[in-house]
């Protein structure tokens, strides 16, 4: 009977450490590179892409902690795809609850007056390289159209 109550007290005092450990590592502010990067989260990305996506970005570092925390409080669903900028520091935590309430990041763009659809992609290439796909995306684009009424006969 001893025996178990001893083990049964290693037991709870290696869960405490470990829950003491997963708490720490996923709300304590993480410094990293990728703050001025915008970091894409793919549609139907799961949990676990999108922590290897923030973990290759240098915001998570440790990955299991962070599964382990959003499996158990629940806030693994509902993660929203888009594009997202981190301020660093950040902590997981904090980049995970920014992807689930959806704030994308939004570049406001000016377009000039007179430019036609190739000339706007241009910038855009010119602009931002990492961007370039826009160019290609944005000139197969099929120029806005007006639908024209029949004439009642």
């Amino acid at each position: 009977m001893r025996r178990l109550a001893a083990l049964l007290f290693i037991l709870l005092i290696l869960l405490a450490g470990a829950a003491f450990w997963i708490r720490k590592t996923v709300t304590t502010p993480v410094e990293h590179d990728s703050a001025d990067r915008i970091i894409t989260i793919d549609q139907h990305s799961g949990t676990q892409a999108v922590i290897a996506r923030l973990t290759d970005a240098g915001i998570v570092r440790h990955r299991l902690a962070l599964a382990i925390y959003l499996r158990i409080t629940g806030r693994a669903s509902n993660l929203k795809a888009g594009d997202y900028k981190f301020a660093s520091p950040i902590s997981p935590l904090q980049a995970i609850e920014k992807v689930r309430r959806g704030e994308v990041f939004i570049e406001r763009v000016t377009i000039p007056e007179g430019y036609n659809r190739f000339e706007i992609a241009e910038t855009f290439a010119k602009s931002r390289p990492k961007r370039a796909t826009l160019k290609a995306t944005c000139s197969r684009t099929p120029t806005i159209t007006t639908r024209r009424r029949r004439p009642k006969n």
